[in-house]
């Protein structure tokens, strides 16, 4: 991050700045700045949204500073965030942001839990909701193949076209046997 932040800023610079230790130094505490302000803007966003008794925006301001923890390689900071969004998202029956922040975990156990415990129309409702065929099958990985099934049977026919096409022949072969023939 600090070696994008630094190559972004050295071309704005003017020209006879040199590429010394000291540039370097500043735009390492101009790089730390940036983040103290990404922090306190979500912070501020949180605070917003907490006061105006949207959980939604709550959960979604959440999500979404996890998600830049994560892209930034900063997990263990992103778990506690993503935990408290999750519990947020659950508590205002947000699937979208539920499945996004479960992905966002690589939650295996959430995941499952979440397939099996709602009925396959329901997962099958939330999965067609802004996500790519990829996040989809990635979501859908972490549960039995019968109730990966299960779930197909409930898509709309042209995301079972969009997942025939990116899942591979072995896995549609196991993934119909297990389908009712009425399916």
């Amino acid at each position: 991050i600090a070696e994008i932040v630094r190559a972004g800023v050295v071309e704005l610079l003017p020209p006879g700045i040199p590429d010394d230790d000291r540039t370097r130094e500043w735009l390492a505490a101009f790089a730390e700045a940036m983040r103290h302000c990404r922090r306190r803007e979500f912070t501020e966003a949180e605070r917003a949204y907490s006061a105006a008794g949207d959980y939604e925006g709550v959960a979604q301001t959440l999500l979404e500073r996890a998600n830049l923890l994560v892209r930034r390689s900063r997990q263990s900071e992103a778990l506690p965030v993503i935990d408290k969004a999750l519990s947020v998202a659950q508590t205002v029956g947000n699937r979208y942001q539920e499945i996004r922040l479960m992905l966002l975990e690589n939650d295996t156990p959430g995941i499952t839990m979440f397939c099996e415990n709602l009925h396959p129309a329901t997962v099958a409702e939330a999965l067609t909701d802004e996500f790519t065929v990829e996040e989809v099958w990635s979501f859908l990985q972490h549960t039995t193949v019968q109730q990966q099934a299960a779930i197909f049977s409930y898509l709309p026919p042209e995301w079972e076209v969009k997942l025939a096409e990116g899942a591979g022949r072995q896995h549609m072969a196991r993934l119909i046997e297990k389908m009712s023939h009425d399916d």
